[in-house]
């Protein structure tokens, strides 16, 4: 998570490096990891970034592309390989984040928005065409704060959350005392029963119970491994169904490759479908198998017993 500033003054005044300093002092606590300013005359852009990957650490921002456009960027690409596969032929040997971004808008300008997998924010500068464009994903999980008036834009983009190393706690606060939670909940009542619990052991307790009966032969009965088999079948196919989901939610957005891999994905579900059904059929067909032989014999011995009294 990164800040982004800027500040553009319609009238062409120039931007004063001072505004911008005083900017960056304002929202450092955000972005402490350096500072960062472009100024074109009237433009003047500023980026504090935060760094929480090795890669962060190889971007120059405020960048410019190869057209002369300037942009910021603050964001997560979830499908970066997929783009950066798509934009090999713009790219040289920066293959940043920004730099994929800045590619694909040198070619779809905003177009390329749509592309973009991920939560993110940037701020764009063409002075082709003199245009400022602040941009965010659909979730807004950061803000965009901008003052307009006759005379001047200003503007910021930043997270309020999680953005400190300070406040990581506050982010991953509430993983850790859930974790701590479902550790303790089960220790705690088995510590309490073996102090508070009253102890007067005898043979009538120490008996099995199932369902108020008395047990008839040995207590430890091994189940038949299908039963598992099936609970398992059950879970594997309930889990990898759940995949469809989040493809489904973006599907307009993915490229061609991705329908062709996911038809691969399903094909490889109806095969073990069909393989599991196969399976529980014979299975079935031999546990039939099994209690009518097993009647059979069961009756073939009271025909014997009942003859020979």
């Amino acid at each position: 998570m990164s800040v982004q500033a800027g500040v553009w003054h319609f009238d062409g005044e120039p931007t004063d490096q001072n505004l911008l300093s005083r900017i960056s002092q304002t929202v450092v606590q955000y972005g402490a990891d350096s500072e960062e300013t472009y100024i074109g005359g009237a433009i003047g852009m500023l980026y504090r970034p935060f760094h929480t990957t090795k890669e962060s650490h190889l971007e120059v921002q405020p960048y410019v592309s190869p057209k002369g456009v300037v942009m910021t960027w603050d964001g997560r690409l979830d499908n970066r390989d997929d783009l950066t596969i798509r934009m090999r032929n713009e790219l040289t040997s920066d293959t940043t984040d920004v730099a994929v971004v800045s590619a694909m808008f040198d070619r779809w300008d905003t177009a390329c928005f749509q592309w973009i997998i991920g939560d993110w924010a940037l701020s764009i500068w063409d002075p082709r065409k003199r245009t400022l464009i602040l941009a965010r994903d659909y979730m807004g999980v950061r803000h965009l704060y901008y003052h307009l008036t006759q005379k001047s834009l200003a503007f910021a983009i930043l997270s309020t959350s999680g953005t400190e190393r300070g406040s990581v706690l506050g982010t991953f606060g509430p993983i850790a005392l859930f974790l701590v939670v479902a550790v303790i909940f089960p220790i705690v009542p088995l510590v309490l029963s073996g102090f508070l619990a009253p102890h007067k052991p005898n043979p009538v307790k120490l008996e099995p119970y199932e369902s108020g009966m008395e047990t008839i032969g040995p207590t430890h009965v091994q189940f038949p491994i299908r039963y598992y088999l099936y609970a398992l079948i059950f879970v594997i196919f309930d889990v990898e169904v759940i995949y469809l989901f989040p493809w489904a939610l973006v599907y307009d957005k993915l490229p061609v490759v991705a329908a062709a891999e996911m038809a691969v994905f399903i094909v490889l579900l109806l095969v073990g479908l069909a393989y599991a059904m196969n399976f529980a059929g014979k299975q079935r067909s031999r546990s039939i198998d099994e209690i009518l032989t097993g009647s059979s014999e069961t009756a073939r011995q009271a025909r014997k017993s009942d003859s020979s009294v």
